[in-house]
């Protein structure tokens, strides 16, 4: 049996703050904010691509 090491981290989130140039009509716009998340499996950043 495989075994892993695993930690989960449960919050909420209380307040959020962006820039006004990320913004549109009030929201933030993901084209606008271009978020990267990072993937501890491959060890490696992601960039947000264009919607499917």
């Amino acid at each position: 049996m495989l075994k892993f090491a695993v930690s989960v981290i449960i919050g909420e989130i209380v307040n959020v703050c962006a820039d006004e140039s990320v913004l549109t009509d009030g929201k933030i716009d993901p084209k606008k904010l271009k978020p990267i998340a990072f993937d501890p499996v491959n060890n490696t950043y992601l960039a947000m691509g264009d919607n499917m």
